[in-house]
């Protein structure tokens, strides 16, 4: 075997393994997670359809959201307003949109 089949070998491989997880996790795979500070959520959005899946309430100014390694968990910072600070960070559940 040369060193181009083993790299194909690798990539179909790879590509399967994602395949895979794309089966066994639909919504998580395709949602992508926005922050809204101007109202206060956290919005889901399936990347297939584009529609909205849902919104969850968060705190003063949610932003710089992080989604956990495994795709089930999203978490959004609250940086508060102008007036107030935020000092909290929301925990979300991607497959059912809603905090923790």
């Amino acid at each position: 075997m040369t060193g181009w089949d083993a790299a194909k070998n690798t990539s179909v491989k790879i590509v399967l393994v994602l395949l895979l997880f794309l089966q066994a996790h639909p919504a998580i795979a395709a949602t992508l997670v926005v922050s809204d500070p101007d109202n206060r959520q956290v919005i889901f959005i399936d990347t297939i359809n584009g529609e909205r899946r849902g919104a969850a309430a968060a705190g003063d100014g949610p932003r710089m959201v992080a989604v956990s390694p495994n795709g089930q968990l999203a978490l959004a910072g609250n940086y508060g307003s102008v007036q107030v600070a935020g000092n909290s960070v929301l925990v979300l559940d991607i497959a059912s949109t809603r905090a923790r």
